[in-house]
């Protein structure tokens, strides 16, 4: 009976948190799929292992024509003085990879007041954009609106800006609409809208935010976030320490937060000039800055991760000594292992065991890091994945905790 009673209760969590209000789909696995050469024709076949190589602000624009193809750079591009207009749509999202392979884009310029999804890419939906470094950016436009994704309902990592961002609501920094992972990312860029402005991200609706930071000054009329406008979701191990400049509901780290776990968040009161915030926990910029903010962020994982500088931490790929994680990358999350058994209890790597882990596992049980990593995620121990490891996982909730004893 009791088992019975944890079954209805999993199904129940599963049910709620199934779906999503900004949910564009999920994009098919183009990965080994030969893809059509976009114009003006591109070095590489566009496939996962042979991508096409980007080289100027020409073949940059070229992306927009095979949406699904994978793509790389090969040399900075500057696209100064060139009018731009965003990757992908609503209509033809781009659902391939984009690799910044250590090159930079600068001076991108996109002028579209009265338009939704403006960005360099418009909307990505299921795709992943990576290591991408934006510098001078200046991009002006209406609803959804982000330096680099105007909405996102796929990944981004290890990718930065810097310059500036306008936009009427949804409007963020680096990203409009997150609606997939965001991590290991920051923003240095001044965004001004009317509602719903983050300096990283303008609304988190069902996307994690992991290992991030802003520092760019913004403002707005109403839900204004140093880090992020309106959270719905997961935000982890990030600061902000830009200033905030709001009517109402305006915050430090986040605006409005209407959901989601927020965990190691932290604003510098000082520099944002906020000594509020919907969510995170306050700091001084003494706190933060130095040897000292390896005390005061508690949470930060400063041996692989984080690195301490003379002013705020940075992020260690920021300056090309990033060391592999320990865990196992997971749309933004790294699953972990607890209890020194070889399976990551913890997916979403909080250091506990919740109903959210069972939630996400359950979400991505057919996901490449996940398929790819059986043992790590063999709940059940039958040597194969399915729905039975979902509820072995939810008997394991509340359990284990952040040491990998039994409670």
């Amino acid at each position: 009976m009791i088992r019975h009673t944890r079954v209805i209760l999993l199904l129940a969590v599963l049910t709620l948190a199934a779906g999503s209000a900004w949910g564009l789909g999920v994009a098919a696995d183009v990965s080994s799929v030969s893809q059509p050469a976009p114009e003006p024709g591109l070095e590489g076949a566009g496939v996962a292992d042979d991508p096409y190589v980007v080289t100027n602000v020409d073949e940059l624009r070229a992306v927009g024509e095979e949406p699904a193809a994978h793509y790389e750079l090969g040399a900075d591009v500057d696209a100064s003085g060139e009018a731009f207009e965003p990757i992908g749509d609503a209509d033809e999202p781009f659902t391939g990879s984009f690799d910044g392979n250590g090159h930079a884009i600068s001076g991108l310029s996109i002028d579209a007041p009265r338009e939704r999804h403006v960005g360099l890419f418009g909307v990505v939906d299921g795709g992943t954009v990576e290591n991408v470094v934006l510098g001078g950016v200046s991009v002006v436009g209406g609803e959804q609106v982000g330096a680099l994704v105007g909405h996102n309902a796929g990944t981004i990592r290890e990718s930065t800006a810097g310059g500036s961002v306008e936009g009427t609501s949804d409007v963020g920094g680096l990203v409009g609409v997150a609606d997939g992972a965001v991590t290991r990312s920051s923003a240095r860029v001044d965004v001004n809208a009317t509602s719903v402005v983050g300096g990283l991200v303008g609304i988190s609706a069902c996307g994690p935010v992991t290992d991030s930071r802003a520092s760019g000054e913004v403002s707005g009329v109403d839900t204004v976030g140093g880090l992020i406008g309106e959270n719905r979701c997961t935000v982890l191990r990030s600061y902000a320490v830009g200033p905030v400049d709001a009517e109402t509901d305006g915050g430090g780290a986040i605006g409005e937060h209407l959901g989601g776990s927020v965990e190691s968040v932290y604003w510098d009161v000082d520099a944002t000039g906020r000594d509020d915030s919907a969510a995170g926990v306050a700091r001084s910029t003494d706190e933060l800055q130095g040897s000292s903010a390896e005390t005061t962020l508690g949470g930060f994982d400063f041996e692989s991760t984080w690195e301490t500088a003379d002013g705020y931490p940075t992020l260690a790929w920021e300056d090309g000594s990033a060391e592999p994680s320990d865990g196992i990358e997971l749309d933004g999350y790294t699953a972990r292992d607890l209890t020194g058994d070889g399976r990551h209890e913890d997916v979403t790597g909080s250091g506990d065991v919740t109903t959210q882990d069972v939630v996400v596992f359950f979400e991505h049980v057919e996901h490449e890091a996940v398929q790819n990593n059986v043992e790590a995620f063999d709940f059940d121990g039958n040597g194969q994945l399915s729905v039975s490891d979902v509820l072995a996982l939810f008997e394991l909730v509340g359990t284990i905790d952040g040491d990998g004893d039994q409670r």
